[in-house]
């Protein structure tokens, strides 16, 4: 087999843009330990860019790169039948340590923005791909694109009681990485415990709460209500 031919440039940075529909929300925090990581142990990581040069995978990089001065970058042009590693001849072990812990920090301080997920899933879903693909089960995607995204508190066509109590199939949840993570963990686990036919999501989660009532005494003050 013939060696391909590798096409490596060197452009302006100011090349690249972010890309404004990215589901991914980069919070203080993550911005922080992006730049921190920048300043202490340099740029260690490639991102991606499509054909029109828009950055899908690694905006907050891009960002902090830019903001610390670095005014280019090495573009390796690869059709992704190949991997392309980043090499750092200088680091000392210390180094090379320290940067695994940074990388993956600072990816867990990122946080989703669910309804630019959701409006990317349902687009990808139309369109026939295989969203496990890109590491969504079904039983996470169905809420998400079944929530109303287009329902705000305190809209102009909310009532004061909706806002007060919002209508049911209304009420958007938002977590952070951990707390999501902590969600799916019992809803996964509850779903192996249910033997009864495939449970539908509500009812995994009912039996979550359910499950949970029965360990934890409601408040002195609540009043529960016996249906």
């Amino acid at each position: 087999m013939s060696a391909k031919k590798l096409n490596v440039t060197r452009v302006p940075l100011d090349t690249f843009v972010e890309d404004p529909e990215n589901a991914r929300l980069h919070t203080p925090r993550n911005l922080e330990a992006i730049g921190g990581s920048v300043k202490r142990y340099g740029l260690a990581r490639s991102v991606v860019s499509d054909g029109d040069d828009v950055i899908r995978a690694g905006s907050g990089t891009l960002k902090k790169a830019k903001e610390s001065g670095i005014k280019t970058a090495i573009v390796v042009e690869t059709d992704g039948s190949e991997l392309v590693v980043v090499k750092r001849r200088d680091w000392t072990d210390d180094e090379a340590d320290g940067y695994a812990v940074a990388d993956n920090r600072a990816g867990e301080l990122a946080e989703w923005n669910y309804e630019a997920l959701a409006a990317n899933l349902r687009q990808q879903k139309d369109t026939g791909e295989d969203l496990k693909a890109v590491g969504w089960e079904d039983w996470e995607i169905e809420p998400l694109l079944q929530a109303d995204w287009g329902w705000k508190p305190g809209g102009k066509n909310d009532s004061e009681d909706d806002v007060d109590n919002p209508p049911l199939g209304k009420v958007a949840l938002r977590f952070n990485e951990f707390q999501w993570s902590t969600v799916y963990a019992a809803i996964d686990q509850e779903k192996h415990i249910m033997t009864e036919g495939v449970p539908s999501l509500e009812d995994v989660i009912v039996s979550v709460c359910t499950s949970y009532l029965t360990l934890v005494p409601p408040p002195e003050n609540m009043e529960v209500k016996d249906e």
